[in-house]
């Protein structure tokens, strides 16, 4: 069966194998639509995979701090972080969210989270 699978393909390529592909298939379409709609236009121009990108940066970043220091920050406080980097990425470049990113990581190392961002929340689901 292993050889014919190589040779002609299988009909389950391109499909998500595990539950945590699956959930991903599902999920990136919703999580770049609320953000969409969050800002109603101002992001336009950044593509759905860039949306995505600055998404999965942003929560990797503060829960891997939030871990190196013993805490764990809901996740829709880490959702509603997300679109004050999606808005620096649109507006002022690449560059210039990675070195916010930085700076913010630290300083949540240095002195805690922000109390605004535990203010705020945003529910994908």
């Amino acid at each position: 069966m292993g050889f014919f699978k190589n040779l002609f393909g299988s009909s389950d390529e391109g499909k998500p194998k595990t539950f945590s592909e699956q959930f991903t298939q599902l999920a990136e379409p919703i999580i770049v639509k609320r953000y969409r709609d969050f800002f109603q236009g101002t992001i336009d121009k950044v593509s759905d995979q860039k949306i995505l990108d600055v998404y999965k940066q942003v929560i990797s970043a503060f829960t891997e701090e939030a871990k190196s220091r013993g805490e764990r920050i809901p996740a829709n406080n880490l959702n509603a972080i997300v679109p004050k980097f999606l808005l620096l990425y649109a507006t002022m470049g690449e560059e210039h969210y990675y070195s916010h990113l930085k700076y913010e990581i630290d300083r949540y190392h240095n002195y805690g989270l922000r109390a605004e961002y535990l203010e705020k929340e945003i529910s994908l689901f």
